[in-house]
């Protein structure tokens, strides 16, 4: 199996997003539209993020550290 599906209630839980390129960009999207509350790690973010999405989520600008990850 190469995918494993789930799924989850993530109304209104916090969402990481590592990164800030086009497959970022695709995810937030779709955790937005779940109504999860999105922030996207990453040093910059790629034109691929519309102003609508850019505009819901919250950037942290900075590379990806694993206490990041133990934060949330």
């Amino acid at each position: 199996m190469d995918f494993l599906p789930l799924f989850l209630d993530v109304r209104a839980q916090p969402c990481l997003v590592v990164g800030g390129g086009e497959v970022a960009a695709r995810k937030s999207a779709m955790l937005l539209r779940a109504g999860a509350r999105v922030t996207v790690l990453a040093p910059a973010l790629e034109p691929d993020f519309d102003a609508n999405v850019a505009d819901r989520i919250t950037h942290r600008a900075a590379g990806f550290d694993v206490h990041d990850v133990l934060r949330w």
